[in-house]
């Protein structure tokens, strides 16, 4: 019971932190539409926002139900795919530093090879949720709510 009690204490005191934004007195947290950041109806609309034409991700480990566009002021599109369960995230941007957002420690990391292209796979335990690479001159990110195996990865790439 006194765990217990402890979890929902430390979870009260650490979840405003969480939801403000980066300039808030609590702490950053999740970014919401508004003060650069647009959501759009149409992958069309979201290559128009950012300058640059966007491509859709067309290869995902499960049936997608629902989507979302969002520009990020101006320099950065995302898709939000989701279905059966299951989120990904497709970022793309000018240039070749790392576009994802995802800033979490993982204990894997490997390269694989796609074509040409060296794509980093970041994950925990033999299974990733996050592949970034560039190409030309963009950078590219897809996070996966359900991480797959290096060798899935390799599958969902070719």
């Amino acid at each position: 019971m006194a765990a217990c009690l402890a979890v929902v204490l430390v979870g009260a005191l650490t979840l405003p932190s969480l939801i403000h934004g980066p300039d808030h007195p609590d702490g950053p947290g999740v970014l919401a539409p508004g003060n650069g950041i647009i959501q759009v109806a149409s992958v069309e609309e979201l290559s128009e926002i950012v300058g640059f034409e966007v491509a859709e991700c067309s290869h995902l480990p499960f049936q997608v139900e629902g989507v979302t566009y969002t520009a990020y002021w101006k320099e950065l599109a995302e898709i939000v795919y989701s279905g059966e369960g299951q989120i990904a995230v497709w970022r793309m941007g000018i240039g070749t530093e790392d576009v994802s957002g995802d800033y979490n420690n993982y204990d894997t990391e490997t390269e694989i090879s796609v074509g040409s292209t060296a794509v980093t796979l970041k994950g925990n335990g033999g299974i990733y949720t996050l592949a970034i690479w560039a190409e030309n001159k963009y950078a590219y990110s897809i996070s996966l709510s359900d991480g797959l195996t290096e060798n899935e990865w390799q599958a969902l790439f070719d």
